[in-house]
C-alpha cells in the first residue's frame, strides 16, 4: 500500500492518508493522554489498527513511518486479517512500551527507524506543538514522496 495525504475527518484529526486506490486510511488524531494511529477502511469507524503514540511529538514520525513501511508490502485490497499479520506481535492494539523496539527494528526486509517508548499525559501546549510538528514531518515526506515506501 501506498498512501496519500487527505484532509483530515471527524477519525483523524492531526494527519489523514489514503491508501493509492482509496480502499484504506490511516492517522493521527491527539486526545487528552496522547496521539493514536488509527487504520480502518474508507468511511468507516478506524477498526484495523489502533496504536497509542504517547505524548512525545518526537516519536510520532519513526512510529507512523515505520508501520507505512511495513504495510508497503501490502495491496490495496488487503483484508483486515492481512493487515494484522503485518503486525503478528501485538495484533491491533500493542503497547507501544513493550512492542516499540520490535516494531521499529524494520522487520524482514525493514528499515530501522529510532524512537524513545512512549509517555502518557499531554497538555494543551504539547498537543498544538505536537501537531504542529507531525504535520511538518509528515508535509515533508509526503513533498519527498517517500511516504509508504520501504
Amino acid at each position: 500500500m501506498r498512501f496519500q495525504s487527505a484532509p483530515p475527518n471527524g477519525h483523524y484529526r492531526v494527519i489523514r492518508l489514503l491508501s493509492g486506490e482509496g480502499a484504506w486510511e490511516i492517522g493521527v488524531s491527539l486526545f487528552a493522554t496522547g496521539a493514536r494511529l488509527r487504520m480502518g477502511r474508507t468511511g468507516h469507524p478506524p477498526s484495523v489498527l489502533d496504536f497509542c503514540l504517547g505524548r512525545d511529538p518526537g516519536d510520532y514520525a519513526p512510529v507512523v513511518c515505520a508501520v507505512l513501511d511495513r504495510l508497503g508490502a501490502l495491496p490495496d485490497s488487503a483484508t483486515a486479517a492481512e493487515v494484522d499479520a503485518v503486525f503478528p506481535w501485538a495484533g491491533t492494539r500493542p503497547d507501544l512500551a513493550v512492542h516499540l523496539p520490535e516494531l521499529l527494528s524494520g522487520g524482514e526486509g525493514g528499515r530501522k527507524i529510532t524512537a524513545s517508548p512512549p509517555e502518557v499525559r499531554i497538555t494543551r501546549q504539547e498537543s498544538q506543538t505536537a501537531k504542529a510538528k507531525v504535520t511538518s514531518a509528515f508535509s515533508h515526506k509526503l513533498v519527498s514522496g517517500k511516504i509508504g515506501q520501504p
